[in-house]
This record gives structure tokens, C-alpha cells and sequence, in this order.
């Protein structure tokens, strides 16, 4: 989602005012939605014979997302720098500052931004 952000934001008209609050509201959104998808996608009867289960809380759904996308801005932080900024502000609040610090979320971090490095946008 993040990439896709990015490429949004790239087929816009260069003069276009790109107003940052209206941006990550939309992109807040866009991760809830995602977030109420994978609750529904546990739920159903499929789900229930497998076993799965969404035991992620939606502050850790939010922060994995705003992660990705200041690892992608991250590349292009020169033409991106508002909405960098914007990210890493957000990522500072109280409610996402103690995931930095848990190993487990660190490691999918890892794992995630190697997972990137081959792929160029």
C-alpha cells in the first residue's frame, strides 16, 4: 500500500497543492480498511475450520503501516520531505513509540525492508 501511495502521489500535477493532513488521513483509512479486512477474512466459516485467528492489535496493524511507508518515502526523502516528516512525527506519538523497542516487531521490520531493497519504485 505504501508503494502505491508513493505512485499516487507521483502522477499528480507537480503544482498541485498535496495537502499533508488530508493525506495520511486517507492513508490512515486505507490501512483501517485493510485492517477490517483481515478481522472479516477470520471470522468466516473457512476461518473457523482452519483455525485462524487476528490476534493483532490495530495500533501494531497502524504502525507496521506507517513503517512501510516511511521505508519507501525513505528512498526519496529529498522530493518527499513533508510528508517524511509527517510519517516520523506520527511515529513518535505515545501509542507507536513502544513498538520500536519490542524484538519481535523489529524483526519483521528487518525482514520486510530486505524484502524491499531489490525492488526499485
Amino acid at each position: 500500500m505504501a508503494m502505491k501511495v508513493v505512485q499516487y502521489l507521483k502522477d499528480w500535477n507537480p503544482h498541485t497543492l498535496k495537502h499533508r493532513t488530508f493525506i495520511l488521513t486517507t492513508l490512515k483509512g486505507g490501512f483501517l480498511y485493510s485492517y477490517r479486512g483481515l478481522q472479516n477474512l477470520t471470522k468466516g466459516p473457512l476461518a473457523d475450520n482452519i483455525g485462524a485467528q487476528c490476534t493483532v492489535r490495530k495500533e501494531v496493524f497502524l504502525w507496521f503501516g506507517y513503517q512501510a511507508l516511511r521505508h519507501v518515502l525513505l528512498k526519496k526523502r529529498a522530493h518527499w520531505r513533508e510528508f517524511y516528516t509527517e510519517i516520523e512525527a506520527e511515529l513518535k506519538k505515545p501509542r507507536y513509540r513502544s513498538f520500536a523497542h519490542q524484538p519481535k516487531f523489529v524483526r519483521v521490520l528487518r525482514v520486510g525492508e530486505q524484502q524491499l531493497k531489490g525492488i526499485v519504485f
